[in-house]
């Protein structure tokens, strides 16, 4: 999101401004009263290559018992991943047992990595860096986790409920949107202690992660292209 509307000159001369989630598009409005008309379209991800490659078998990186969670993105300082690593500390210490998989590249990552070393947690936490496919981690995992400060609309919440694993995400632009269309999961506000007590809560009631599968199950077809293009088309009227 343009937080410090930069480029408010362009949004006024423009006769609809199209942003990627519906919280952005009443936050432009907000911000720049003077736009002539606003929508919102989420990006169109085509389900099915992500349904295929998130069936290539892997071998598990981490041989905990506990649940699994796995985040995908940039590694930066927006994302969130130095206090999400924080919060899985102070979880281990309290005796949850859980492996955590990053995957992605970064600015942040030689820091990332030496956080986690410093705090020993290499035997719950690991990066995989880059990779051509994280659909297929993904896909093993029991819940994916999206710690960001901000985001527009977080496209790998998407493809991670395509995949039929629920998500856990901070409140930053699409959140909400992405839980209420997945029917479960869990928002929660941007502060550290918001997130810890989401994560807490799973591992407190890991039967909830079973129950939401089940709910994605039905609801993930809203995140299809299908569903996606026919607001597309509406916006264009085609």
């Amino acid at each position: 999101y343009d937080s410090n509307v930069k480029l408010r000159k362009y949004y006024a001369m423009a006769d609809k401004v199209i942003c990627v989630s519906k919280m952005n598009s009443i936050r432009v409005k907000r911000d720049v009263p003077e736009i002539k008309d606003y929508d919102y379209c989420y990006n169109p991800i085509d389900e099915n290559v992500v349904i295929e490659k998130g069936k290539e078998e892997i071998v598990y990186p981490i041989k905990n018992k506990g649940l699994k969670f796995i985040t995908v993105g940039r590694l930066s300082e927006e994302k969130g991943y130095f206090r999400l690593i924080t919060i899985f500390t102070r979880l281990k210490k309290e005796g949850y047992d859980f492996s955590l998989v990053i995957i992605g590249d970064g600015p942040e990552r030689e820091r990332l990595m030496k956080h986690v070393e410093e705090l020993s947690m290499g035997d719950r936490i690991i990066f995989l860096l880059e990779q051509k496919n994280p659909f297929k981690y993904v896909s093993k995992s029991d819940v994916f986790v999206c710690s960001s400060f901000s985001e527009g609309y977080s496209t790998v919440c998407t493809e991670a409920s395509i995949l039929n694993v629920p998500v856990i995400t901070t409140e930053v632009g699409g959140g909400e949107e992405i839980i209420d269309s997945a029917g479960c999961g869990v928002l929660c506000d941007l502060t550290d202690e918001g997130l810890y007590n989401a994560l807490k809560g799973v591992l407190d009631h890991p039967q909830c992660v079973s129950e939401w599968k089940d709910i994605l199950s039905k609801t993930k077809k809203n995140f299809f292209a299908q569903e996606r293009v026919k607001r597309l088309y509406s916006i264009f009227d085609v």
